[in-house]
């Protein structure tokens, strides 16, 4: 007898609004059992014709609700009720419930924009938001405007209902209320720092003592985590009795039915997200949430995209708490505190807001939707992620200047790969080597086969003493995975060699998907010919095969023997201590991660790369290439030199350097270096300056025709015009060129009204300073000015100069302007304290009267 559920009674409701509208938004809590019941009340219902599809996000949901479904209603899973998933086809020409993932109802989308034959799809946990979802409920939109008999469901138990239902002409909603059992969540008190596998253990045992007899469920972000929880619970579990299971993606569907259903004991499921939605684990009562999850989303400043660990929103973590409460009181458990759930997004951010847009773009291209402003989208994405993605289409050659589907790019399409990938085999295949690079997109389209890096978190890296040098990252995965197929895959022999027997039964799929694609009707270009067995030449084909797909993950060495390396977007990455790859200038940077660690800056890790010959640039992606030229100073040695570059982005391909000529361009480098050195601000050219501001002070010249600094860099670049050098370059020599060069009367006005020196009545000259918010002084001697009773003066006589009298040892005694009252006031004590010190000099009484001494050379102060 089937079990009854909370939907059954909303079910009628379902079946008449569907007959009176086209679309339709169910939310429903966990529990309810709308993905199984739902589906099969419209198949029973005989309202339609066609199939239904049933659209979930993750390929393990497809196939076990498919299985129970076929189930309950005791149909042999295939016949009537059926699921279509990627490698995995249980469906016949009877099947009218058809689960299937949101990436195969795109791609019959596309391929078949009126779904010939379907005549409803269900979008099931549409809270989900990924990519593929949003652009087929835009493009089912459409089709209902084409089919009014069409219908369109909407199904989540944390949906934006309202929202949805506006977006849908405000179409009817209804709502069904889950299982009504209690639950009990408990936060932890205080942030807990310790290992991830030693809080789960802990909140498990409280769990299992509470409840000996009720099964838990653990979310986890992914296999490594689940891997290292396994171990860590493998006791206890023994101990206590339980079962332990695991449930992710990559266990095979009767191992995944094995954590789904009940056993004969109570069981911990060690799961990661997939377990949210969707799918029943029965019997639980308990959760326990580590309040993560892994996700894929794009670093919009260098377009990679990456793999984070993420706290998931108050909605997920909604969806996993109502998994305890559906047969029974439940208790969850929250790793984290209630500040941090309180602190959290009600949603996660749709993927189409955080994820490479490139394979979306080459499907709408296959259907003529290039412009995405066209669709009814939910979220529209980002514009500068369109157009990255159209530009890497472009350049991969998918597309045309105005974003029509080209004949290369409809056989990419058919692939069914990122548009990388797919360029990728398609250009070894076209070079007859098929098999090869139907391999090499697969190992890195697929999950790593390596033990290493699949189990032990985010990429554990073998020591580099432990690391063979290599051309290519990817050849050593090629080779590998050849070893692993030697050995028939077999588990045992695998786990030998460090590889993952399921990662690389995945990958030896798809391999074998592609090379019948690549071999069967892909076009005449592609050849098979098993002649070019050479490992050189298949190596070259497939790193410039590589290149063609990652040009613009072109990366170059900062510095010899160091992995630092830095992309041609400009960001700096280091290259994975597991790489082979250890003195390569260049490389093609395959695989590359953003990682975080706490307390620390993000660093992008490059995990996968393959060395590059930069000759290759020419032949492969030379219309990326830019060259330039530019005047710049080099020093040593000591010159104007002009640098000639070939970039690819932010990187110097090749460069090369000569002494630059004379002219224009060289004084205007000449120029900058003897800005940057001061050379236009000496003390010539400040005093220059002075002197000019205070004749107009005064109102002894106007304002000047041009402004003194647009002279001083125009008499230095025609100064510099004839050298490649600064040699000779000095502030008096400019100074005299710019003051030659001012219009007359100013000249003249300079050299008569504020001099650059003065002579004395001993015969002594000195020199003026003139210096900014200073009056213009002179020093010397004290007794250089014996007999003067006026001071001094420029400018007509309007100007005192300031007098720096100086004692024997060239050191100031006083500063005055006023030479006359100097003699009378201070000078007859200074004298006394003068001759104590200096008793060879002479110190007459009147200094106003007194004849100065000859003068002498005069040492500078110092």
């Amino acid at each position: 007898m089937i079990q009854p559920l909370p939907i059954d009674s909303l079910l009628p409701n379902v079946i008449a609004t569907m007959a009176t509208h086209p679309c339709l938004v169910l939310e429903a809590e966990a529990g309810a059992g709308k993905t199984t019941r739902v589906p099969s009340a419209i198949l029973d219902s005989a309202t339609l014709a066609g199939e239904i599809w049933v659209s979930e996000p993750r390929r393990l949901a497809a196939r076990l609700v498919a299985h129970r479904v076929a189930s309950e209603r005791n149909e042999p899973l295939g016949r009537l009720i059926g699921y279509t998933v990627r490698f995995d086809d249980r469906s016949s020409a009877h099947t009218r419930l058809r689960y299937v993932t949101s990436g195969i109802l795109l791609r019959r989308l596309v391929s078949d924009p009126n779904l010939v034959g379907i005549d409803c799809v269900i979008l099931d946990e549409f809270h989900e938001r990924n990519l593929d979802t949003d652009l087929a409920f835009a493009m089912l939109i459409e089709l209902t405007s084409r089919r009014p008999e069409f219908r369109i469901v909407i199904m989540s138990a944390t949906l934006e209902g309202e929202r949805i239902a506006r977006h849908l002409d405000n179409c009817p909603r209804l709502y069904s209320e889950g299982r009504a059992f209690p639950l009990t969540i408990e936060h932890e008190p205080q942030r807990d720092d310790r290992p991830l596998e030693l809080r789960v253990k802990g909140a498990v045992r409280s769990l299992m003592k509470s409840n000996p007899t009720g099964s838990i469920l653990v979310f986890l972000p992914g296999a490594a985590e689940i891997r290292k929880c396994e171990n860590a619970l493998a006791a206890l579990c023994q101990e206590t009795d339980f079962d332990l299971r695991t449930l992710h993606g990559d266990l095979s569907l009767e191992a995944q039915s094995g954590a789904v259903e009940p056993g004969p004991r109570p069981r911990v499921v060690l799961s990661t997200n997939v377990a949210e939605s969707s799918i029943t684990v029965e019997g639980i009562t308990s959760v326990v949430d580590s309040g993560t999850a892994r996700r894929l989303e794009n670093v919009s400043s260098s377009g990679i995209s990456s793999l984070k660990l993420v706290r998931v929103s108050k909605a997920s973590a909604t969806q996993r708490a109502g998994r305890a409460g559906r047969i029974a009181a439940g208790h969850v458990i929250r790793l984290y505190t209630k500040g941090d759930f309180e602190s959290r997004p009600e949603h996660d951010v749709p993927e189409i807001l955080r994820l490479d847009f490139c394979e979306a773009l080459l499907l709408l291209a296959g259907c003529s939707t290039i412009d995405v402003s066209q669709l009814h989208l939910l979220d529209t994405p980002d514009p500068t992620a369109v157009a990255g993605a159209r530009k890497l289409l472009f350049a991969l050659g998918a597309i045309d200047a105005t974003g029509k589907l080209t004949l290369h790019g409809r056989r990419m399409l058919g692939l069914g790969l990122h548009p990388r990938l797919a360029s990728l085999s398609i250009t070894c295949a076209d070079a007859g080597l098929a098999e090869m690079g139907a391999l090499a997109a697969a190992l890195l389209s697929e999950r790593d086969i390596r033990h290493e890096s699949r189990y032990q978190g985010s990429y554990t890296e073998r020591r580099k003493k432990d690391v063979v040098a290599g051309s290519s990252d990817l050849v050593e995965l090629l080779e590998l995975f050849y070893w692993a197929k030697e050995l028939k895959f077999v588990p045992r022999a695998l786990t030998d060699i460090g590889v993952d027997a399921r990662a690389a039964q995945g990958v030896e799929l798809v391999r074998q998907r592609l090379l019948r694609q690549l071999t069967s009707n892909d076009g005449a270009q592609t050849r098979t010919s098993n002649a070019i067995d050479e490992a050189g030449h298949r190596e070259t084909v497939l790193a410039k095969a590589l290149l063609q797909a990652f040009a613009d993950r072109v990366a170059k060495r900062r510095a010899s023997q160091r992995p630092e390396f830095v992309l041609c977007s400009g960001q700096l990455a280091r290259l994975a201590e597991s790489s082979v790859i250890l003195d390569a200038t260049f490389i093609v940077a395959l695989d590359v991660e953003e990682r975080r660690a706490p307390g620390r800056p993000p660093e992008t890790v490059i995990r996968l790369a393959s060395a590059l010959d930069p000759n290759w640039l020419l032949d492969v992606v030379a219309e990326e290439l830019e060259s330039d030229e530019e005047s710049l100073w080099a020093d040593p040695p000591g010159r104007v030199e002009v640098r000639s570059r070939i970039r690819l982005g932010s990187l110097t391909i090749e460069e090369s350097r000569r002494p630059a000529k004379p002219g224009p361009e060289t004084a205007q480098a000449l120029l900058v270096v003897a800005t940057e050195r001061g050379l236009l601000r000496s003390v010539e050219l400040t005093s220059l300056r002075v002197r000019l501001a205070l004749l107009k002070e005064q109102g002894l010249i106007e304002e000047l025709q041009s402004d003194i600094d647009t002279v001083i860099e125009t008499v230095a670049r025609s100064l510099l015009l004839s050298s490649n050098h600064l040699d000779g370059f000095a502030g008096p020599t400019l100074a005299k060129s710019i003051t030659e060069s001012l219009d007359p009367p100013l000249p003249a006005l300079l050299r008569t009204e504020t001099p650059e020196q003065v002579l004395l009545p001993g015969g002594r000259r000195c020199v003026v300073h003139y210096e900014p918010q200073q009056s213009p002084w002179i020093e010397s001697r004290l007794q250089d000015f014996f007999g003067m009773t006026r001071t001094p003066n420029v400018l007509r006589g309007r100007v005192p100069l300031t007098l720096h009298l100086l004692a024997p040892n060239l050191r100031a005694v006083q500063i005055t302007n006023d030479l006359q009252g100097f003699w009378s006031t201070h000078y007859p004590s200074l004298r006394r304290q003068l001759m104590r010190r200096y008793p060879r000099h002479s110190w007459p009484e009147d200094g106003a009267t007194a004849a100065p001494p000859e003068p002498r050379p005069t040492r500078q102060r110092g």
